[in-house]
């Protein structure tokens, strides 16, 4: 089994089982002297053929294989690893946000909803779409690069290729760095931290200039008050430039520059995220924009199969209650109960505004996090739940950290 199979295999933590559908797979695909472009076309019709559809969180070996559905990084790595398996030169290209049809289909539905909203009584969204179809946020994006200079895309047996904010190529290694960031993702997901900070460092080994695995590694440190690694990662991530929405967006979550800010919104209006993050800053001095805004970015999430509706709740309930009232908010994150069950951050606003002691130690069972414990511990310092010797210890361990002093002049 050649090299990028191999790492891909070894990466997603795939066993025997996985060796034997794998084997099967390349089995099934006859080895000829087709220039690199036909063999990738090639590939991906035999894979459609047998069944492989496109699923958006996919990633794993394993999961691949077992489900036959991959994504826009999983599905070009398995083809890619055909590629190698069979000496076949090729790279690959890393687009950010491609302006495919569902991009040109966002356009139209953004101006609906800014038509059908009432400025001045501008209503939430508190349901998701059945079937979400579209993005509302910039997505890395992997193709294939053969020697010839052509990009293909491997989503779709269409052989078009679509424009995108900015591109790259990388090489295997670049590939496989893509394949470690997105592993810490899903890794602080499960709030497995430790296996988040080994991916990151092992994805920005195999390629230093994985710009997004630096933003990772950043956000990682600060939650974890390790200055070094909040330090280290915004300084290579400001070094390493960009020019597309995403960029400039995580610049701005990393350095509240409101001016990148705007920028990733120029590059990219339909940007949800970005959206709310400009309703926040209007919070306090233009509530009316602030509600519009936020209702804005309530219709595009539930209509987004990349963004969660209940985690945009969760993340802007202090807001929305200043601007449509606790009752509103409180209603609101009921219904996301069953999603959002375990969350530290969905316990924790509802202990907020109700003073559940149940939802207290969910949120104290889920926070794992020393900013999550920093921030529990402190909102319950002069009653009965205040646990002084935990928090103790956490002043303790992190006495050293400006990122915990600061938090803690902030408090």
């Amino acid at each position: 089994m050649a090299k990028l199979l191999e790492e891909y295999l070894k990466i997603t933590n795939g066993n025997e089982n996985t060796k034997r559908l794998l084997n099967n797979l390349v089995e099934t695909i006859p080895k000829n002297s087709k220039p690199a472009y036909e063999k990738v076309i090639e590939i991906n019709h035999k894979l459609d053929k047998l069944g492989f559809i496109y699923s958006p969180h996919v990633i794993s070996l394993d999961d691949v294989l077992k489900t036959k559905s991959a994504n826009c990084l999983s599905k070009p790595l398995l083809i890619g690893g055909v590629l190698d398996k069979q000496n076949i030169p090729f790279n690959y290209e890393l687009a950010v946000n491609i302006q495919d049809s569902i991009f040109e289909d966002e356009k139209f539905f953004l101006k609906e909803v800014q038509e059908k909203t009432d400025y001045n009584n501008p209503k939430l969204s508190t349901e998701k779409i059945l079937h979400p179809i579209y993005r509302f946020a910039p997505i890395e994006h992997l193709r294939i690069k053969t020697p010839d200079g052509k990009s293909i895309e491997t989503t779709m047996l269409e052989e078009s290729v679509f424009g995108q904010e900015s591109s790259k190529i990388i090489d295997v290694n670049g590939a496989l760095s893509m394949l470690h960031k997105d592993l810490a993702v899903d890794s602080i997901g499960n709030e497995d931290y430790k296996t988040a900070k080994d991916h990151i460092k092992k994805s920005i080994k195999k390629w230093g200039k994985n710009r997004e695995a630096h933003s990772l590694k950043a956000f990682l440190g600060g939650s974890l008050f390790d200055d070094k690694m909040f330090n280290e990662g915004i300084e290579s991530y400001s070094k390493l430039k960009g020019n597309d929405s995403l960029y400039f967006y995580n610049l701005f979550l990393l350095t509240e520059e409101k001016s990148a800010l705007e920028k990733s919104l120029e590059k990219y209006p339909r940007y949800a995220n970005a959206i709310a993050s400009k309703a926040s800053i209007f919070t306090g001095k233009n509530p009316r924009e602030s509600r519009y805004l936020y209702s804005i970015a309530s219709q595009l999430i539930s209509a987004s199969s990349e963004l969660s509706l209940g985690s945009f709740y969760v993340q802007n309930y202090k807001n929305i209650e200043k601007l449509y009232g606790k009752e509103k908010i409180v209603k609101i994150l009921d219904n996301f109960k069953d999603e959002q069950f375990g969350n530290f951050d969905y316990h924790f606003a509802r202990f907020s505004f109700e003073g559940n002691e149940e939802d207290f130690f969910e949120a104290e069972s889920a926070a794992q996090l020393p900013v999550q414990k920093f921030i529990l511990w402190d909102t319950v310092k002069n009653t009965k739940l205040f646990n002084s010797k935990e928090f103790e210890n956490l002043v303790k361990q992190h006495k050293d950290s400006k990122l915990f002093l600061n938090l803690m002049q902030k408090y």
